[in-house]
């Protein structure tokens, strides 16, 4: 006759054990990192990890890591939804690697980033490469010195708030994914190439800036006839560029309302290969200085 006690002491260390493994994989809904944090750890509210690598291992889809202080987290693939926000610290990567992104993005989920700051030291190449994306929310956040582009969105749709794209080699921001971009009170400043590029899809940006940059808006690749796009700038600013606007192909079109065009190197604005700026009837804007091509008749709002 078998033991009693010996199989309830046995179904106990089982049932235990299938506990044990159940815990080691478990994932959080909210997972912490901290300077002080390991990457040993179970990414809790008790027991911090050390970098954003990490901690999107350990949390779920559409979960929540929270920067406990301010420090480098390192650089990161972002392959669920999932929403990283650093509030009211410097929560930052900085880039030590050539050719390395600071994030890349790729999944059909949502994903919000807040408040961090993305260095790219002259040597990472993409501050924010979103490969695909339901919808990306930019708030707060900051990608300068990098080779190619502070964002780029080659596939899914993008909303920034508050942010700055600066001292990139290529554009602050390059949206190609043929979808819409809304950017609201952000600085596009000093990159190599454009402030915005819009390569296709559909735009707004609303009380930004884009300065000394070679191109401050731009819609349209040159030379490329599908590219192009609709671009709808309001209570804007587009100075000290060397051009302040610049259609590149028939199918680029921008529209201005309460916007200024003004202190541009070279030109405020270029119309090429049949694009076209226009402005909108009632939104007054102030355009200083020479142009080529000939601007539309502003269009009447209702």
């Amino acid at each position: 006759m078998l033991d009693h006690h010996f199989t309830r002491n046995c179904l106990a260390s089982a049932i235990l054990s299938l506990l044990l493994t159940v815990s080691a994989s478990a994932q959080n809904n909210r997972s912490f990192v901290a300077i002080t944090g390991n990457d040993s750890n179970t990414c809790s509210a008790a027991a911090f990890c050390r970098t954003f690598t990490r901690a999107l291992a350990v949390t779920n889809s559409e979960g929540e890591i929270v920067v406990v202080d301010s420090g480098g987290y390192g650089p990161a693939t972002i392959s669920q939804p999932v929403t990283i926000s650093a509030v009211g610290i410097v929560a930052s990567i900085t880039q030590t690697t050539s050719g390395q992104n600071g994030f890349t993005i790729n999944t059909s989920g949502n994903v919000t980033l807040d408040g961090l700051s993305l260095h790219g030291q002259g040597v990472g190449a993409q501050g924010i490469l979103v490969q695909n994306v339901g919808l990306l929310f930019l708030n707060n956040m900051s990608a300068d010195g990098f080779t190619e582009n502070g964002l780029e969105v080659a596939g899914g749709s993008v909303y920034v708030e508050g942010s700055a794209f600066n001292l990139n080699g290529f554009n602050g921001i390059a949206l190609d994914s043929g979808q819409t971009a809304y950017v609201h009170n952000t600085t596009l400043a000093k990159n190599g190439d454009a402030g915005f590029l819009l390569g296709s899809g559909t735009a707004v940006i609303v009380d930004s800036s884009a300065r000394a940059n070679p191109h401050g808006f731009q819609v349209g690749y040159p030379a490329t006839p599908g590219s192009g796009g609709k671009l709808d700038l309001i209570r804007d600013e587009s100075v000290f560029n060397t051009i302040g606007l610049i259609t590149n192909s028939a199918l680029s079109a921008i529209r201005l309302s309460y916007c200024i065009i003004a202190e541009n190197g070279t030109n405020s604005f270029q119309i090429v290969a049949g694009g076209t700026i226009t402005g909108t009837n009632p939104g007054s804007n102030v355009i200083v200085g020479t142009g080529v091509g000939t601007l539309g008749t502003p269009t009447s709002l209702q």
